[in-house]
């Protein structure tokens, strides 16, 4: 049975990429959303945490039961799997609402006059005649409408709105959640130290790239092969770098798309 946890930020967020960073005036941009192994991996600390084990005891294949089935060893993994981690919003204590990422063929425009926005969707276009290209399907999706406009960006659907589209119906603008609404960068300014005389060091400013979440914001996370036993019901993660803190709770199952 699958395990649901709503993960609710206490503190900024670093969840830095896959960039190379440590030149002078580097700056370290964030990914958001993060890798999926960054949440498999606070989970994970945070059952042997629970479980009072040590790391050392993972690596070596010596963790207590029901662990050294669950979580295994680094040469054999357990039951553990992270089968689903997205963007949420909790509007109460008992509710967790899944939020998605805008699917590549639908098209948002934002009305600048009105303030409205509409959803448009693509839909797969034969190639003219004597039109060729190198795309291996024989469609392409093209978007028909009167007036011309420019997208819009920066939208994430509700999971009511992602299920009227798995449902084959194009969302209505009020599913659309602005990515304004779920977080905010927040950049920071650091110096590098001289660890001998623990003082500033000469050319060796950088800024890194905080993620803050909106209040009510932060990640619904499903596992499975973990029973309530390994896994706690709630703890506090060590999530992204610095090992910024956040809050886990359990949560209901999204309702099925």
């Amino acid at each position: 049975m699958a395990e649901h946890r709503f993960i609710e930020p206490q503190d900024v967020l670093f969840f830095r990429g896959n960039r190379l960073f440590g030149e002078p005036g580097d700056a370290g941009a964030a990914l958001m959303p993060p890798w999926p192994s960054v949440f498999a991996g606070a989970l994970r600390s945070a059952m042997l945490a629970a479980a009072g084990a040590d790391p050392a005891q993972l690596r070596d294949g010596r963790l207590p039961a029901p662990l050294d089935t669950v979580l295994g060893s680094a040469q054999a993994p357990g039951t553990f799997t992270l089968t689903g981690v997205t963007l949420a919003r909790c509007p109460s204590a008992d509710a967790a609402e899944p939020l998605h990422p805008l699917p590549a063929d639908l098209s948002v425009e934002h009305d600048e006059a009105t303030g409205h926005c509409t959803v448009q969707r693509l839909a797969p276009q034969p190639l003219p005649s004597g039109v060729a290209g190198s795309q291996p399907l024989e469609r392409l999706p093209v978007l028909r409408r009167r007036e011309r406009g420019k997208p819009a960006e920066g939208y994430w659907l509700t999971h009511a709105g992602w299920q009227r589209y798995c449902r084959g119906e194009t969302p209505p603008a009020e599913t659309l959640v602005p990515r304004s609404a779920i977080w905010a960068s927040d950049p920071r300014l650091g110096i590098a130290l001289d660890p001998e005389q623990r003082t500033a060091a000469e050319r060796q400013l950088y800024t890194t790239e905080a993620i803050r979440l909106k209040q009510g914001c932060g990640f619904l996370a499903t596992v499975a092969g973990a029973d309530p036993e390994s896994l706690p019901a709630q703890a506090t993660l060590r999530l992204g770098g610095d090992g910024r803190g956040a809050a886990m709770a359990p949560a209901p199952a999204p309702a099925a798309a």
